[in-house]
């Protein structure tokens, strides 16, 4: 007879972990494999069972590493194609260098993708795993300047305006203005330069980085205090997905958009 499988985690024992529920199924497959393929093991309780999660959505769960990094697991498959190129940038830049990819975003270490797809939402749909820095999300404890949040807000808003006008080209070019303005304030404001500067790098490449409210921002301590950074990278959309993780089953992962062929044809002023 089979042994009974029980989530990694109790459902109770946080709210964060009910909303987290699809993730378990997951988790009990294949967390000793995540564990060893990452060279990293979740955090536990003395019981041993998984500590609830630090946070959960509608694609993504993340959970405590033990040596205090984290690790999401997301079926939101723009995620990783954009920790990838961000993790490239931090790597291939050198140390000495300040470099918006590294100022701007947390700290990249590892993408994986699992074996096997998942029933989400009607869809079956592959699973990733990105191991990253952890940081303390921006709250009401540590809030982001006013200014800055305008900036981040008004710049979020037009990605919205302009997401819900996709089907609509005589309305996209009008709500994309939304977008640039809500760039322009990015830039102006001190706290958010070089988040502007990392934005203006991925829009070069393709890749527009959408989901960018401040919810979305957290603080890492640095020599010189406190520093804002993304780290939510999912509800982006490059234009062509085509990953350079080594996928286990062998396979290229690729999808395309037709419709954001009219972000390629505008330029950040």
């Amino acid at each position: 007879m089979e042994p009974k499988r029980v989530p990694p985690f109790t459902a109770g024992a946080h709210p964060r972990a009910r909303s987290a529920q699809w993730v378990a199924p997951v988790l009990v497959t294949h967390l000793d494999g995540i564990e060893r393929a990452l060279g990293v093991r979740f955090a536990r309780s003395p019981s041993g069972s998984l500590l609830a999660p630090l946070g959960s959505g509608k694609f993504g769960t993340v959970f405590l590493t033990e040596d205090g990094r984290v690790v999401k697991i997301t079926t939101d498959d723009a995620e990783p194609v954009v920790a990838t190129v961000i993790h490239d940038m931090q790597n291939d830049a050198r140390p000495w260098i300040h470099d918006p990819a590294r100022a701007a975003a947390v700290r990249i270490d590892r993408i994986l993708r699992l074996p096997e797809r998942i029933k989400q939402y009607g869809s079956m749909v592959p699973v990733w795993i990105i191991l990253r820095e952890d940081v303390t999300p921006v709250g009401k404890n540590m809030l982001l300047p006013g200014p800055a949040i305008t900036a981040l807000n008004e710049h979020f808003d037009g990605w919205v305006r302009w997401f819900n006008a996709k089907d609509r080209p005589d309305r996209m070019r009008a709500s994309i203005m939304h977008v640039m303005n809500g760039w322009k304030s990015l830039e102006a404001t001190p706290e958010l330069a070089d988040f502007a500067a990392l934005q203006r790098r991925l829009w070069n490449m393709g890749i527009p980085l959408m989901d960018t409210h401040s919810g979305n921002f957290g603080w890492r301590n640095t020599e010189q205090g406190l520093q804002p950074v993304v780290f939510d990278l999912g509800g982006s959309y490059p234009l062509t997905y085509r990953t350079g993780i080594p996928p286990i089953d062998g396979q290229t992962f690729e999808r395309y958009y037709p419709w954001y062929e009219t972000l390629a044809e505008i330029d950040f002023p």
